[in-house]
């Protein structure tokens, strides 16, 4: 692949909360087992500490659900679930980002209220003056998808880092991957470090 330049990248790092990967995720087992498996968290934090080398930034986002006003989530059935069970509350541990997630002090932890993480918050703000956006994290087929596709809308060169990425099922990572090939590049985290200059 093509070079990145590393102080107009970003790495944008999806839904790696305690109640989306951790052991008691509302989105159940199968995520999480699938997130293990492919050792996401991991493949994550090696990319985003090649992105800091490189002089990009990384923006770590938290999908946290509005108690008060839940009539958005009333036509979404995965939030729907996750607001009945009391899931991805601020102020309560399930909201945390991962334990496991290596938060440095110069990132930026982004709240967002919809699935589409660009709706009703500053993430465009953030990434202002990024030229290339690395999109990773779970789910592959939810949120990480949203966020790629709207990066493609709005011009930005993005890519997939495809192996630093989780859905519940193989099957439904690799239908999200083959869709956003159609919107963006999709690369590995081992092809990404070496490109970062």
């Amino acid at each position: 692949m093509d070079s990145i330049q590393g102080k107009q990248s970003a790495l944008v790092a999806v839904g790696l909360q305690n109640d989306v990967v951790g052991p008691a995720s509302i989105f159940g087992d199968g995520l999480v087992r699938e997130t293990e498996r492919r050792e996401t968290i991991r493949q994550v934090n090696q990319l985003a500490d090649r992105v800091r080398s490189a002089g990009g930034k990384v923006v770590w986002l938290r999908l946290l659900l509005d108690t008060e006003d839940p009539e958005p989530y009333a036509r979404i059935p995965l939030l729907t679930r996750a607001l009945q069970s009391g899931a991805l509350v601020d102020g309560q541990e399930g909201a945390e980002l991962a334990s496991a997630v290596e938060v440095r002090k110069d990132d930026v932890v982004l709240d967002h209220y919809r699935p589409d993480p660009f709706v009703e918050s500053s993430l465009a703000h953030e990434l202002g003056g990024a030229e290339s956006v690395i999109v990773a994290g779970v789910a592959t087929n939810a949120t990480v998808e949203t966020a790629f596709r709207h990066l493609s809308a709005y011009d930005f060169h993005v890519i997939l880092a495809e192996d630093a990425c989780a859905a519940s099922t193989p099957q439904a990572h690799d239908a999200a991957v083959e869709s956003m090939r159609l919107f963006g590049q999709v690369e590995t985290v081992g092809d990404l470090t070496t490109a970062l200059g």
